[in-house]
């Protein structure tokens, strides 16, 4: 019978547990996250409609549960502004999605006052897409009635 000499087995010993360090780690299915913005043009001070898309991609069901707030953010050339986000609907949050199909929600937020022109929206610590808006200034009454007096 042949031995297999120690410095053998620790080499191989050390060589699988470096393997397993590099391997990805196995994930759950989870459900594609896409969001878009009712309008794409907005009034500053106005509220707005975003949805929430969860698409399942795969070949199995898999739950998803829409959070009721999502943080978002505003970057414009004002600044970057959090505009959290609230669940608009009365439906369930928790849904089973089958394959090849979504489900999605609406979210409600009001816009800012002191943002104006080119906006993004983002959604900070989510894997889902940004989104660009225009935003117009709120104008008042007064400021559109002029009269003119000679």
């Amino acid at each position: 019978m042949k031995t297999v000499p120690l410095f053998a087995i620790l080499t191989l010993a050390m060589v699988t547990a470096f393997a397993l360090l590099l391997a990805p780690p196995v994930q759950a299915q989870s459900a594609i996250m896409v969001v878009n913005v009712e309008s794409d043009s907005l009034t500053a001070g106005d509220s707005m409609s975003v949805w929430m898309t969860a698409l399942n991609t795969t070949a199995e069901n898999v739950s998803w549960t829409f959070p009721p707030e999502v943080k978002s953010k505003f970057i414009c050339p004002q600044g970057a502004f959090d505009c959290p986000l609230s669940l608009h609907s009365a439906e369930t949050n928790a849904v089973v999605l089958k394959p090849g199909t979504f489900a999605r929600r609406e979210y409600i937020a009001a816009v800012p006052d002191s943002i104006t022109g080119q906006v993004v929206l983002e959604f900070p610590g989510m894997d889902v897409n940004r989104t660009v808006m225009d935003i117009e200034a709120r104008t008042t009454e007064a400021s559109t009635n002029h009269v003119i007096l000679r």
